[in-house]
């Protein structure tokens, strides 16, 4: 028994060494047995996929360095308005009559407020031109003595066509702009004069109405912020007479906005 264990320790022992031996021995052969230009072709493709492998590093190290760029350092991106569009507005204006009823003279101020509606189509930053309605409504004015009142009202309609330029305030987001243009005007007057006899106690009215059709010179100035707020001053002109009364040159003090 004791021979029969003994030899069984003896062959695996064996059998171990032999196994080791082969291993080493089929190294050997492999490294002896591969030639030159097959190692050769080894490396030469190792290099290739490392370069391969290199071609991606710079992108990924430029896509690394963009994304942790500090947000703040960016420049923000100017933000374009634009100048055209149609616009809305409202103001006051005032202006003078000098007329007649029942061969007395009737001379008042009124101030009717004025609403504003049109389109406006600039050719750049600093040129445009506009087109627009404006109704003067509600322009009413007395004067009165012991025996008599004089009551004078105005409506002015007009359709305007204006030449704008803008000159941009530095540093601010405003601009300075003069205008320029023609309006047709459609203009209704009228005058009531009341004359009161105390003594009879009578008491006369006389009625004058005047309707024409005539046209002005505008111009004026205004300040434009960010491209939709406009304030504006014009002047308007009268060159021709009206039929049966005359009106004195006009000032109007106006709001629009741009949609």
């Amino acid at each position: 028994m004791r021979k029969s264990i003994a030899i069984f320790l003896l062959s695996g022992a064996f059998v171990g060494a032999f196994a080791e031996s082969v291993a080493d021995f089929t190294k050997e052969n492999l490294y002896e047995n591969a030639s030159k230009e097959e190692l050769l072709q080894e490396i030469k493709e190792l290099k290739s996929q490392v370069q391969e492998l290199q071609k991606y590093k710079p992108a990924d190290s430029q896509n690394n360095g963009k994304d942790l760029q500090d947000p703040q350092k960016e420049e923000p991106k100017p933000i374009k308005l634009s100048k055209s569009g149609i616009f809305l507005g409202v103001g006051v204006s005032g202006i003078g009559v000098r007329s007649g009823a029942g061969g007395e003279s009737i001379h008042y101020g009124i101030v009717p407020i004025t609403f504003r509606a049109g389109y406006q189509k600039y050719f750049g930053n600093f040129f445009g031109l506009r087109l627009y309605g404006e109704s003067a409504n509600g322009g009413d004015a007395k004067e009165q003595d012991e025996n008599k009142e004089k009551q004078g009202k105005l409506n002015l309609h007009s359709i305007n066509l204006d030449l704008l330029f803008d000159i941009k305030i530095p540093q601010t987001a405003m601009y300075f702009g003069l205008h320029g243009g023609i309006s047709r005007h459609w203009l209704y007057h009228q005058n009531i004069l009341e004359i009161r006899n105390v003594d009879s106690q009578r008491e006369i009215e006389i009625k004058e109405k005047y309707r024409d059709v005539n046209f002005s010179i505008n111009a004026g100035a205004s300040l434009n912020v960010r491209n939709f707020h406009r304030f504006e001053a014009s002047y308007r002109i009268f060159p021709a007479k009206f039929k049966g009364f005359s009106v004195s040159n006009s000032l109007s003090i106006l709001y629009y906005y741009v949609f």
